[in-house]
């Protein structure tokens, strides 16, 4: 699954859309190709109150990929925060 940029500039080259796989284990992973697809995400997920689990850089430069997992939490168990 990929997500798509919601408004794509078209001016932007370098706007990649975001890598989703959904594992077996009730985790998702996310590669993002940017710091500010990261931050997105993290502030989408947390306020629905999945857990961030995981996170990881891959490469340097223009190749440099964030991959991070979030334990997706199932809407009718409520979550409980230290």
């Amino acid at each position: 699954m990929v997500f798509k940029n919601l408004k794509p500039k078209s001016s932007n080259k370098s706007s990649k859309s975001i890598f989703v796989d959904t594992r077996p284990d009730g985790t998702t992973i996310f590669i993002c190709h940017n710091v500010n697809q990261v931050e997105k995400l993290n502030k989408l997920f947390t306020e629905k109150g999945n857990i961030p689990i995981g996170y990881e850089e891959w490469d340097e430069g223009k190749d440099k990929k964030y991959i991070v997992t979030y334990q997706i939490e199932n809407v009718n168990t409520p979550v409980i925060r230290n």
